[in-house]
C-alpha cells in the first residue's frame, strides 16, 4: 500500500495519506514534479518530504517516489466521494436502517473489482463501503482491492 496518494481534483491537486483526514493542496507545477519523480524512479522531492513530515510525522526523505506515492489520473467528472452498499444487507437490525428488506445479494468478486476500477476512473477519492460486512467479501482492511487509491471508510 502506498504512503501517499497524489491526485488532481477539479482545479486543485491534492496529496492525501490513507487513514488520515488531512489533505495537502499543491500547485500544478509541484504535482508535475512529483509525477515525474514517480515515473523516473527518483526520490520524493524535498519540498514534499518537509511538508509530509510536518503534516503526518513521517520521514520520507530518502524513499523512492515510485511505490511510496500513488499518482492518480484526473477523472472525467467532478466526483470526489462515493458510497457503495456492498450487499444490501448487514448483520444488524437497526430500526433507522434505510436499506429496507435485507437481501444479502450483490456483485461477485470480479464485479466488485470492476466497480472499484470504474469508481477510480471516475475520479472518486473518498469511498465509504457500507450495507454489509465487507470482511465477508474479501475486502478486509487494509483492502488490497483498493489499489485504485481510495481513502476508504468502512461503515
Amino acid at each position: 500500500m502506498h504512503d501517499l496518494i497524489a491526485t488532481p481534483f477539479q482545479a486543485e491537486h491534492l496529496v492525501l495519506r490513507p487513514g488520515s483526514p488531512k489533505t495537502l493542496k499543491i500547485p500544478q507545477g509541484k504535482f508535475a514534479q512529483l509525477k515525474a519523480a514517480v515515473s523516473d524512479g527518483d526520490t520524493i522531492p524535498a519540498w514534499l518530504t518537509d511538508v509530509v513530515t510536518k503534516a503526518w510525522s513521517i520521514d520520507l526523505a530518502t524513499r523512492p517516489a515510485a511505490g511510496t506515492v500513488l499518482i492518480r489520473a484526473a477523472g472525467p467528472y467532478s466526483i470526489s466521494r462515493a458510497t457503495w452498499e456492498i450487499d444490501l444487507g448487514c448483520d444488524y437490525d437497526c430500526v433507522m436502517c434505510y436499506l429496507g428488506k435485507k437481501r444479502f445479494e450483490g456483485l461477485d468478486m470480479t464485479g466488485k473489482r470492476r466497480l472499484l476500477d470504474v469508481m477510480a476512473e471516475a475520479g472518486v477519492i473518498w469511498l465509504q463501503i457500507t450495507g454489509g460486512d465487507y470482511c465477508q467479501h474479501g475486502l478486509t482492511p487494509p483492502p488490497p482491492e483498493l489499489k485504485g487509491g481510495f481513502l476508504a471508510h468502512f461503515a
